[in-house]
């Protein structure tokens, strides 16, 4: 635009020597009417601005890997009549991991609607927040350029890619199947989960008597209290955006999404329900999923919170909240090589640790005592099928 501009600025300063040295009533004109041109364009883009509208269309959702597909349109309100393109800043941020990126469109109008798709690349998880920051219609002659009003900020998401995984149970959990889950076989706190009735004995707490139960058997029973987690198995997600001081690489990143993704898929085909770790901040949310519907929203809000910054901060957080002692077992996703100073539980529940690493060519399994290491290739062919034990 600047260069056009100054090659017409050029010639009006031109025109005006020439009309300085020779007084030709033809330079005049012209001079005269370039500059009413000049303004009359201007005050025209401006009426095109103010009719001319955005919009940006997003459909519910992207895989990993490919491009978000996104369309800008662009309607107008009438002709328009000096309006050649529209410029639009549009800026990209991935609520999951703060990365922000920014665009900047141009757009040739034609006729009163037009649409274009946006080359967004999807090259990671997570919600997509967009923006458009300035947008701007041009004239013919790239001389001036007008504000118009930005198309509203808009969202989506970018699902993991498709994994080929299978799952083989073992008898590490504990529990029976109580057709919402696996319900704790553990002595607990909870009042509304009961562990055992047993006979009363001098020091229990009177209010934990069954009453009715006792009026049955001639004798005071006691209703022992349950552990408060219907679930026996737990997936931790423990992403982050650092591991000792270096960035996670984004594919390591991306595919242990994607085997979390496909292990809960595969757990609920199953039968077994299970809760979603999901790290918040400062805290763990426990999101109960019983089925597809339950784990699509929980995995949508997974994907809209931030990653903590380093990995093996959400395992800190889990233990620090002592919530290893609602469950019996653990699936942890960690991206690269797992930290076995990491592994311990207190003995209260077992551990399976799907460890992503770059550059794997098949899966590799190690047990020790109630540890179980599941190394598994980042760029896993259509060909690969990983295979765990939980």
């Amino acid at each position: 635009m600047w260069r056009n501009r100054a090659s017409y600025l050029a010639l009006l300063a031109a025109l005006a020597i020439l009309l300085y040295f020779f007084q030709k009533p033809f330079l005049l004109a012209a001079l005269i009417l370039l500059t009413l041109f000049a303004l009359v364009t201007r005050l025209l883009l401006s009426r095109d601005a103010r009719r001319t509208e955005t919009e940006i269309v997003l459909r519910p959702g992207a895989r990993e890997g490919k491009r978000l597909p996104a369309d800008i349109l662009v309607r107008s309100r009438g002709r328009l009549l000096v309006t050649r393109s529209l410029i639009a800043d549009v800026e990209v941020r991935n609520e999951m991991t703060g990365t922000l990126r920014k665009f900047h469109f141009v757009l040739p109008l034609r006729g009163r609607e037009n649409r274009f798709e946006l080359p967004i690349p999807a090259d990671e998880c997570g919600a997509l927040h967009v923006s458009c920051t300035k947008a701007q219609v041009q004239d013919l002659l790239n001389l001036f350029q007008a504000r118009t009003t930005p198309f509203p900020a808009a969202r989506t998401m970018v699902y993991p890619h498709g994994l080929s995984l299978e799952l083989m149970r073992t008898g590490a959990m504990a529990g029976a199947p109580k057709g919402e889950g696996f319900r704790q076989s553990r002595k607990g706190s909870d009042p509304g989960e009961t562990f055992e009735n047993r006979e009363y004995v001098p020091g229990d707490d009177i209010r934990s008597i069954h009453w009715k139960l006792s009026s049955k058997t001639d004798q005071l029973i006691i209703r022992q209290a349950g552990a408060p987690s219907h679930y026996d198995l737990v997936l931790l997600p423990d992403l982050g955006m650092e591991r000792d001081g270096t960035a996670v690489s984004l594919s390591e990143r991306n595919a242990a999404i994607a085997y979390g993704y496909a292990l809960g898929e595969q757990l609920l085909r199953l039968g077994l329900g299970f809760c979603l770790a999901i790290p918040a901040g400062s805290n763990i949310e426990l999101r109960e999923v019983r089925d597809m519907r339950t784990f699509r929203d929980v995995v949508s809000l997974w994907l809209s919170l931030r990653l903590p910054k380093n990995v093996g901060d959400a395992m800190q957080i889990f233990r620090m909240q002592h919530l290893d002692a609602l469950f019996s077992r653990m699936v942890l996703l960690c991206p690269g090589k797992f930290d076995r100073g990491r592994g311990e539980t207190g003995g209260q529940m077992g551990l399976t640790v799907l460890s992503v690493v770059t550059g794997m060519n098949t899966s590799r399994t190690e047990f020790s005592g109630g540890l179980e290491i599941v190394e598994v290739p980042a760029e896993q062919s259509g060909e690969d099928i990983c295979r765990i034990l939980c």
